[in-house]
């Protein structure tokens, strides 16, 4: 059995173990021969419904790839608000696991830095950063402000790393432009490279002409 169908029964365990008669299924799971008789007198010894259901539980993951299909089949004749809830965690799984990806996707091509080894938690001023990020209308900016070294870089890399602020408000990309003490031909390389990263028309030749091609892309609409 597949860790996320593990996954999806143990979330849903409480709720099975609450409503399933395991005589109610378990002649479909012998047909199927998902389990063997020495498995089924092994549940049925069990004194109590809920002790049952429970060896079942414990039981269906080590018979093969089959077993959780077949499992929710068995439940849609007599359990169908069970099987439904084991889906809906599944598709909900699915929608997590695809968002995780999509966002990854998003902070390496946009370069974003890791998370630091140690960092200090400041949910009040992260709070404030997401909520600024979500209400954030095309072509206004949010400015973070403090003393060098006071984590402001760390605070916005952080923001950005929640699904529900980037993918939610910024699905085309969110891009890191680090400028710090540079000569101009560094900066320059560098705005060059953002404009690369953003897929510009044309590469700038100086600071003013990438001023002016960052402008017309970051006041285009989306």
């Amino acid at each position: 059995m597949e860790n996320s169908h593990r996954n999806n029964l143990r979330h849903c365990r409480q709720k099975i173990v609450d409503d399933l008669d395991v005589k109610d299924v378990l002649d479909t799971l012998i047909e199927n021969e998902i389990l063997d008789e020495e498995s089924h007198d092994k549940i049925l010894s069990e004194k109590t419904r809920r002790a049952q259901t429970r060896s079942l539980l414990d039981t269906l993951p080590t018979k093969g790839p089959r077993a959780y299909s077949v499992f929710l089949d068995s439940l849609r004749e007599h359990y169908s608000w069970l099987a439904e809830e084991i889906e809906s965690k599944e598709e909900s799984g699915k929608k997590e696991n695809h968002e995780a990806t999509q966002l990854q996707d998003l902070l390496i091509k946009g370069g974003v830095p890791h998370s630091p080894s140690f960092s200090i938690s400041r949910s009040i001023e992260l709070k404030a950063i997401k909520e600024g990020l979500s209400n954030l209308e095309a072509g206004k900016f949010l400015t973070l402000h403090g003393m060098p070294g006071s984590g402001k870089s760390v605070l916005a890399a952080e923001s950005i790393r929640d699904p529900q602020i980037t993918i939610n408000n910024f699905s085309g990309g969110v891009f890191w432009f680090k400028v710090g003490m540079v000569d101009q031909d560094q900066l320059l390389n560098r705005l060059r490279a953002l404009c690369t990263k953003l897929d510009a028309p044309v590469l700038p030749n100086g600071i003013e002409e990438a001023q002016e091609i960052l402008r017309k892309l970051f006041m285009s609409p989306i």
